[in-house]
């Protein structure tokens, strides 16, 4: 999942891909606790 935040071409629809990491994040939080997503940002 990171490699598809990291690679805007996966979304060329979205230029900004600020928005689109922090809805994967919120699905990425789902499966890990909180805490280990906030230092990996």
């Amino acid at each position: 999942m990171s490699k598809k935040i990291l690679i805007p071409q996966a979304k060329p629809t979205n230029s900004p891909d600020k928005p689109k990491p922090i809805n994967e994040e919120k699905g990425r939080t789902s499966q890990k606790p909180s805490f280990l997503i906030k230092p990996k940002k």
